[in-house]
């Protein structure tokens, strides 16, 4: 996979299992990239969803992209000091001239900055892996990547941590007042 350069916009966009367009965030910042991570940002970007329906965040968020791992991670923030994780239960992200794709499996975990979790959307997923037809290997990867990303969360493991957190915020503020 050809890997994109930092300072620079991409666009990020999920999809169904069956193909069909979910969401994209239109603008967002490349801060990081090795062969295990994408880190970035964005900024009261602009989201697209199906049907046509747009509508614009409503405040800053860094985006934690593990290369080879079954979730994302967006750490959303009030403040510096006031923020929380959602994690989306996806495959593993491709990317392709300044685009980031990846297929959104419903699961979200909602992490609060205490390391307290909320599994959610567990409806949505059920649903799904009936209307679209979940393979079986499909499903058991995601249970098994959802309990990596609970290890990771119980650990404190990157980027469930306040000095992952206070560093990349500090990047990320330093770039956007460049």
């Amino acid at each position: 996979m050809k890997m994109f350069n930092t300072d620079s916009y991409i666009r990020i966009e999920s999809f169904k299992h069956n193909k069909t367009f979910h969401r994209s965030w239109e603008e967002n910042y490349i801060l990081s990239v090795d062969n295990q991570v994408v880190i970035g940002g964005n900024n009261y970007t602009i989201v697209k969803e199906l049907g046509e329906k747009e509508w614009r965040t409503d405040s800053l968020a860094l985006f934690y992209f593990p290369r080879f791992h079954w979730f994302n991670i967006v750490i959303i923030f009030e403040t510096k000091n006031t923020y929380y994780y959602y994690c989306n239960m996806s495959s593993p992200f491709t990317y392709n001239r300044n685009l980031i794709q990846y297929v959104d499996y419903d699961i979200d975990v909602i992490v609060q900055k205490d390391g307290s979790f909320n599994v959610v959307d567990l409806d949505e997923y059920e649903e799904n892996t009936t209307k679209l037809q979940y393979p079986k290997h499909i499903k058991d990867k995601l249970k098994e990547e959802l309990q990596v990303l609970k290890e990771w969360i119980y650990k404190g493991q990157n980027p469930f941590n306040e000095e992952f957190i206070q560093t990349w915020y500090d990047i990320y503020i330093n770039k956007l007042n460049e």
